[in-house]
């Protein structure tokens, strides 16, 4: 085998995917530390390999290298890198294209098997079969496998602290799809308890309707204090890395904390830690979720409420605060 291969891994979306990739490469350097990987996304996924031992490089699929021609042209810049091998963490029509065309210049090229069947079986509405699946952590480093590397994954060490040590608690109440968000009443109620308690609560999300949002958090208490729009990603990922614990949903941010090593407490809705989206390093006793005959109905949270009552987000805010407050106080 070559001592110093020249990898290509492929994730173009989304945040929380391509952290979870992050975290898998760290293992796969331990026991590579003499690979080259470089890694393709879109640009906005830059400032997350900063501290990173790994080559980033940015494609714009938009603009410079839009719809199928912009494939050939990304796979005509690609091929000067003269890669060993390509490891694809998609498995999407772009990179099913760029399989056909590095398996014709003999690159060892392998895909992510995403475990469709099972998924489908999860989230089904009348013939559901509960159980947990393969993680999307050891997808990826199954991918790796097959391109002919034997390593293990490392999952990472989560800090644990109790509030006598670090009472900053870090709040990211956003996600992508309504499904998965606890209801931001709710959410705003756990700070305010919390706060009340002598946490200190920094809250996390981006853009302007949740600056605004989370800013009048803010207001209503001294120790609340909105990150939001105030830091570049690399300084938030520090201010991340200080907090006792995260309260998340199924969203980047668990995934950001697990890189940071710190524990999170996440909140599930219509999707549900089973599917494989668990933080790497976090523990299923710090997942809340209501134990419904429906749930999970969505892997990925993007399916609307078949019942339109979203009762799997009906979590007594007390329930939450309860939760939070004996993970502080224990640090266990």
């Amino acid at each position: 085998m070559n001592l110093r291969p020249k990898i290509l891994v492929i994730r173009f979306s989304a945040f929380g995917d391509i952290a979870m990739c992050l975290s898998v490469i760290r293992s796969f350097k331990k026991k590579y530390p003499l690979a080259q990987i470089y890694f393709l996304s879109r640009p906005f996924a830059a400032d997350l390999f900063k501290a990173e031992d790994i080559h980033f490089i940015g494609a714009d699929l938009d603009k410079n290298f839009k719809g199928i021609k912009g494939v050939f042209e990304l796979f005509n810049i690609l091929k000067t890198y003269d890669f060993t091998h390509v490891a694809d963490l998609h498995g999407v029509l772009r990179t099913h294209v760029l399989r056909l065309l590095f398996t014709l210049q003999n690159v060892n090229f392998r895909q992510i098997s995403k475990g469709r069947w099972d998924k489908f079986w999860l989230s089904s509405k009348n013939r559901k079969i509960k159980k947990q699946l393969t993680t999307t952590h050891q997808r990826y480093a199954k991918v790796f496998n097959k391109l002919g590397f034997d390593f293990e994954l490392d999952p990472v060490v989560i800090k644990k602290y109790s509030k006598y040590q670090n009472n900053a608690i870090g709040i990211a109440p956003f996600a992508k799809h309504n499904e998965k968000m606890y209801p931001l009443e709710k959410m705003e109620k756990v700070a305010l308890d919390l706060a009340e308690s002598g946490y200190k609560i920094y809250l996390f999300g981006g853009g302007e309707k949740e600056k605004m949002i989370l800013g009048a958090w803010a207001k209503k208490h001294p120790n609340i204090q909105s990150l939001v729009g105030k830091f570049s990603l690399e300084v938030e990922l520090k201010k991340l890395s200080q907090m006792a614990l995260l309260v998340s949903m199924d969203s980047a941010n668990m995934h950001l904390a697990s890189l940071m090593g710190v524990r999170v407490i996440s909140i599930w809705g219509a999707t549900h830690p089973f599917a494989g989206f668990l933080g790497d390093g976090q523990k299923m006793e710090d997942c809340i979720h209501l134990d419904l005959s429906c749930s999970p109905c969505s892997v990925f949270g993007n399916k609307p409420c078949y019942k339109k009552t979203l009762e799997c987000l009906e979590i007594d805010p007390s329930l939450v605060v309860q939760k939070i407050k004996k993970a502080m106080i224990s640090g266990d």
